[in-house]
C-alpha cells in the first residue's frame, strides 16, 4: 500500500473544486474472482492503466444564496471578537463528487473591504443544492471603517440585496491538503437587509 502524496491530493483536489472537470490517470492492478459455471476462480494482478475524467464542483458556479440573516450576540474566535449573525447559504456542486469536512470559513467582503469571515461547521457537501447554517463573524480589522459602518446601516435599515463577494483564504480549511482548492473560491452573493431599525422607529414593513 502507497502512502498518499499530500501535495499531489491537493493539487488534484483544487482541480477538481475550481474547474469543470479534469482527466486523471487510474494505474495499478487487482484481484477478481471469475464465475464460472464449474465455480469461482480467482485471478490476481490484472494491471489496468486508464484516463478517466471527472466532473468538477466548477467553484459552486462561483454563486452563494444568502438568506435568513439575524444577530444574535457576540463571540470570540482566533482572530478576536465578533458580532455573530447566523444566516442560511446554498451552495450548488454540480459535481458526483461528495465532501464532509469541519472548520470552513471564507472571508467576506463589502466594497472590498473584509467585514469578517463566514463559518461552516461542518460542510457535509452532497451532488445538486446544498443548504448550510453558516454563522457570520462581523468584525472588520477597523470598527471606524466608513465602509464597513455603511454595510451595517444598510443591513439595519433598509430591504436592498446588500452585494457581498466570498473569498478564500489559506485559513479556510484546518486541512492542509484541502488549503489550495478553498482558497481560490470566490464567490457572489447578496445579502437582504432587514429593516429592524425601521421596524423600530415605526417606518417600513
Amino acid at each position: 500500500l502507497q502512502s498518499l502524496n499530500n501535495d499531489a491530493f491537493a493539487a488534484f483536489f483544487a482541480a477538481v473544486t475550481d474547474t469543470q472537470g479534469i482527466q486523471f490517470e487510474l494505474k495499478g492492478s487487482a484481484d477478481v474472482v471469475a464465475r464460472t459455471t464449474i465455480g469461482d476462480v480467482p485471478i490476481s494482478d490484472i494491471a489496468f492503466d486508464v484516463t478517466t475524467s471527472l466532473k468538477g464542483i466548477n467553484a459552486f458556479g462561483h454563486t452563494a444564496q444568502l438568506s435568513d440573516v439575524s444577530i444574535t450576540g457576540s463571540g470570540t474566535d482566533s482572530h478576536g471578537t465578533f458580532i455573530k449573525s447566523p444566516l442560511t447559504t446554498v451552495l450548488n456542486n454540480p459535481s458526483n463528487i461528495s465532501l464532509n469536512t469541519l472548520g470552513v470559513e471564507f472571508p467576506v467582503f463589502y466594497k472590498g473591504v473584509q467585514l469578517g469571515r463566514a463559518v461552516i461547521d461542518p460542510l457535509d457537501l452532497k451532488p445538486g443544492d446544498n443548504t448550510f447554517d453558516t454563522v457570520f463573524h462581523y468584525a472588520p480589522s477597523d470598527a471606524n471603517d466608513t465602509t464597513a459602518q455603511a454595510f451595517i446601516t444598510e443591513l439595519l435599515t433598509t430591504a436592498d440585496d446588500i452585494p457581498l463577494t466570498i473569498k478564500g483564504d489559506s485559513e479556510s480549511s484546518p486541512f492542509a491538503s484541502l488549503v489550495p482548492a478553498l482558497e481560490n473560491e470566490l464567490l457572489t452573493g447578496t445579502l437582504k437587509g432587514k429593516q429592524f431599525m425601521s421596524r423600530v422607529l415605526g417606518h417600513g414593513t
